[in-house]
């Protein structure tokens, strides 16, 4: 009865060890979550809008719930001697933004194998013939924020083959324009160098004039001054009254008036007296 009662308890301890060891390995396969970063190029615009068009979508999912958030970065690398402008859409319930090139997209959920954000890119019209370049997602990384953090060194990128955006036609209208814009640009510049030189002149001209209206308004006013110091000098002469010479007195003494009638009277006394006396002589001898 022991013995029975032994075998069966190892049975059962076997039977425990073989669960957990298959418990143990679904568990570890349940816990490698894996998906692939699809890039794919669409060229449906290339040549009649210069448009180029870069898909991206999440490809061979597994062990990884869909039902919850994810999140995804990278960089975006061209060449931008033949693309430009790169903008980016979500689709499928995706946020995404492009700042410097560096994407940045994020769900609440997502669905696999669907396109998950387009990035699209300007070509550029200087391109004469048809040239292959290439366009890859490089420091890719994917999370859940949870159990899975990836990080992608290197993605499969696109080789696009660009058809010539210029022809030997827009080639030559460009040199054209070229010309003329040159013509233009030199015939501006001249017009402008003659403005300024025509500026200059009547800078010019008007401080000649400034200068000669400055002359004459000196010398008219050292004018005045002279003619006022003249009038002063003349008022001055005409208010200082100088003596007259008189050529026939000047070397002469003036006459003494009142000895000459002094002299009139005593002649008139005498020759009173001497008739006064011829009278009376006459008389007497008479």
């Amino acid at each position: 009865m022991k013995k029975k009662i032994v075998l069966i308890l190892v049975l059962i301890v076997a039977l425990l060890c073989g669960n957990i060891a298959n418990f143990n390995n679904n568990v570890k396969a349940a816990g490698t979550p894996k998906l692939t970063v699809n890039f794919k190029a669409d060229t449906i615009d290339l040549k009649t809008k210069n448009k180029l068009y870069i898909n991206i979508s999440l490809t061979g999912v597994e062990n990884i719930d869909t039902s919850k958030p994810l999140a995804m970065s990278a960089n975006v690398d061209y060449n931008s001697t033949l693309l430009a402008n790169p903008t980016i859409k979500g689709g499928e319930g995706w946020s995404a933004v492009i700042n410097n090139n560096k994407i940045v997209l994020d769900c609440a959920s997502f669905t696999a194998n669907k396109t998950i954000a387009t990035i699209t890119l300007d070509v550029k019209n200087s391109i004469t013939s048809e040239t292959k370049t290439k366009v890859s997602l490089t420091n890719v990384e994917v999370s859940d924020g949870d159990n899975y953090n990836a990080k992608f060194d290197k993605i499969e990128s696109e080789t696009i083959t660009i058809p010539a955006t210029k022809t030997s036609t827009d080639t030559k209208k460009e040199q054209t324009a070229q010309g003329t814009e040159s013509e233009k640009e030199s015939s501006k510049q001249t017009d402008e160098q003659t403005k300024k030189d025509l500026d200059k002149e009547k800078q010019t001209n008007d401080q000649n004039k400034k200068d000669s209206e400055k002359e004459t308004k000196n010398a008219e006013e050292k004018k005045d001054t002279s003619s006022q110091n003249n009038s002063e000098k003349k008022v001055q002469k005409v208010n200082t009254i100088e003596p007259i010479k008189d050529a026939t007195t000047s070397s002469k003494p003036i006459p003494q008036t009142g000895t000459g009638i002094t002299i009139f009277i005593v002649i008139g006394i005498l020759l009173i007296i001497g008739l006064y006396t011829f009278i009376r002589d006459k008389k007497f001898f008479d």
